[in-house]
């Protein structure tokens, strides 16, 4: 049984649920909300170059390095609100999430500006082509003036979004660990070449001249069979599946598979 305590203390949860809901819906309603972070042009060597020195911050890393670059170029050039965003909250991308090897924190956060600034209807085509770019391109080809770690690095086709399969890659092309400072100088250019891009993404669709994004050969050739309406119903995603999967996938999934 409810006490009356019980019920008006769950009455007030809804009320108080109910007001934040629709404050919500106020903010993302407003005028002021859809205008104040809209997008700018800016110069993307500048933010490349801002990117790869945020990389070596305290509490730095390639997420941090990107979404400084790009919103923290347009805090210090535009003001408010821009301005106003806690920028190191972004360093929890760094290593694909605290270290996860998930998705590349450079690329993570690179989204999490066009989300920042775009709708869902015109952030998501914008990813798209960033990712597909990311996957196809030799990277990386910034070159700082000043370099951390001066040395030639080492530029190849990732083939992956993911952390830790893009420097797996890259560490047995080189031969070097994925923990020398050597990677780390790597991915520090490759946060340049993604700020870069990412506001050359920006810079386009203010001009109304962004591309429209082609994804891989090989993820259009599995998506046949494998994603909504194939006969094999078993997968969601736009990445290029070739890097990871190669022939049948029937045994990845099945508890004595390694």
């Amino acid at each position: 049984m409810l006490s009356r305590r019980d019920l008006l203390v769950g009455f007030g949860g809804i009320a108080f649920s109910g007001a934040i809901l629709a404050t919500a819906s106020r903010v993302r309603s407003s005028p002021e909300a859809s205008v104040s972070w809209k997008p700018r042009k800016l110069d993307g060597r500048e933010c490349a170059t801002i990117a790869y020195h945020g990389y070596w911050e305290e509490n730095g890393g390639c997420g941090y390095a990107v979404f400084n670059g790009i919103i923290g170029a347009m805090g210090a050039r535009f003001g408010a609100p821009y301005d106003s965003f806690p920028l190191t909250m972004m360093s929890y991308a760094s290593g694909g999430i605290a270290g996860w090897g998930t998705v590349c924190g450079a690329l993570n956060c690179a989204s999490a500006c066009l989300g920042l600034l775009y709708p869902r209807k015109d952030f998501v085509p914008m990813i798209d082509a960033l990712f597909s770019w990311y996957e196809n391109a030799e990277l990386p080809v910034f070159v700082p003036e000043d370099p951390v770690i001066p040395i030639d690095i080492e530029s190849l086709v990732t083939k992956s979004v993911l952390c830790h399969a893009s420097l797996s890659r890259w560490s047995y092309k080189t031969g070097l660990s994925v923990n020398s400072n050597e990677c780390r100088e790597r991915c520090s250019r490759v946060a340049a070449d993604v700020a870069r891009k990412t506001v050359e993404i920006i810079n386009e669709k203010i001009e109304d001249t962004l591309p429209l994004p082609q994804l891989s050969t090989a993820q259009q050739q599995c998506a046949r069979c494998h994603s909504k309406g194939g006969d094999a119903d078993c997968s969601r995603t736009k990445m290029d599946c070739s890097f990871c999967h190669n022939g049948l996938l029937k045994d990845k999934f099945s508890d004595n598979s390694h």
